[in-house]
């Protein structure tokens, strides 16, 4: 079965070009435009990884992940948050997440994906 992961992005140009990258790669690919979006789906589904943009229309990367940490049935799922800020302009000291940068590397952001994917803290449901 392929991992599922989430992409979170308000810019659909970037959706497009990562949705095709990951579904090239032999992942499933949801995507949602808002934070509202992923956190209803959650209370659905659980993904293998979650890709979000740091700044959303409606949440920012970083509290995403701190209000996936405080439930049990989403705590595990590895989160990478993509900004084209640093990452102390974002303030995500209280996020426990990887950061990537924008713009990266595709190549660089599988190789992050796979060592999430496999990573032993890893909780989230196959």
């Amino acid at each position: 079965m392929q991992p599922t992961i989430v992409l979170v992005d308000d810019e659909s140009a970037i959706v497009s070009i990562l949705e095709e990258f990951l579904t090239d790669e032999g992942y499933t690919v949801v995507s949602f435009s808002s934070g509202a979006m992923l956190m209803a789906y959650l209370t659905q589904q659980i993904p293998q990884l979650i890709l979000t943009d740091a700044n959303l229309p409606d949440m920012h990367g970083g509290s995403i992940g701190s209000q996936l940490a405080v439930n049990q049935a989403t705590s595990g799922i590895p989160i990478i948050v993509m900004s084209g800020y640093n990452a102390q302009a974002l303030d995500l000291d209280d996020y426990a997440g990887s950061f990537l940068a924008k713009p990266f590397d595709l190549d660089y952001l599988l190789l992050l994906i796979k060592q999430l994917l496999h990573r032993p803290t890893n909780n989230a449901v196959p």
